[in-house]
């Protein structure tokens, strides 16, 4: 859970203005056990007509395609917080997701970063990938969720030796990234940047977890 005084920002990043962005913000209107701030990363061209559906939500702009990497430094770079969590846009939350993640960060000095489980993933954070079509009711996010409780309960785990922590749903604690720096920008729009900064991570002596009983569910590939 969080300790006294410990604010966590979410940063969705938004690369498509569509109705994806309504199924993330309705879950994590849902979500127990955690106060925690959001803003929208801007990643895609002005359109001032959706764009004014969220006036009572922080944007900080990023570009137009800039990229996933683009968008966590400027997460970083333009909020203060002690944990920032980097989202997809269009994730759902199970209620207690974000709750299970920060107390996996707060349960050890040197986990700097954490993840949940997902229907949609290529590493080992993908156990859910039968669990039905998307978007979740709120009744099934909270019934998925608990059928991981019996087989992770509190427990986590790195990744290694690949340090495949995946970023659509990516914590990461302020010390750690004090220690460490932004992401690497050379990485554009491209992938992997998020395995180079776990890899960073661990070299400056922070682990990266995967936190099974969380849960986030993923839109299909566009």
């Amino acid at each position: 859970m969080l300790t006294e005084n410990q604010r966590v920002v979410l940063g969705i990043h938004v690369d498509t203005v569509d109705s994806r962005i309504d199924s993330t913000l309705l879950s994590l209107s849902e979500s127990v056990g955690l106060r925690f701030d959001v803003v929208l990363l801007n990643d895609c061209a002005d359109q001032p007509d959706q764009w004014s559906a969220f006036h009572d939500i922080p944007t900080l702009n990023v570009g137009t395609g800039a990229g996933r990497v683009a968008s966590f430094n400027r997460l970083i770079s333009g909020t203060e917080a002690d944990i920032y969590g980097f989202i997809e846009n269009g994730v759902q939350f199970a209620p207690d997701c974000l709750a299970r993640l920060v107390a996996a960060l707060n349960a050890d000095p040197s986990i700097g970063l954490a993840g949940p489980s997902s229907n949609r993933c290529w590493n080992e954070q993908g156990v859910a990938a039968h669990w039905g079509q998307y978007p979740f009711t709120p009744a099934r996010l909270a019934a998925a969720a608990s059928a991981l409780v019996p087989r992770f309960g509190t427990r986590f785990r790195t990744l290694e030796p690949l340090y495949a922590l995946a970023d659509f749903c990516y914590l990461a604690k302020r010390e750690m990234i004090e220690r460490i720096g932004a992401a690497d920008a050379e990485y554009g729009a491209g992938p992997c940047w998020e395995m180079d900064y776990n890899i960073r991570a661990a070299r400056a002596g922070f682990k990266g977890v995967w936190v099974g009983s969380a849960l986030v569910i993923r839109p299909p590939c566009t």
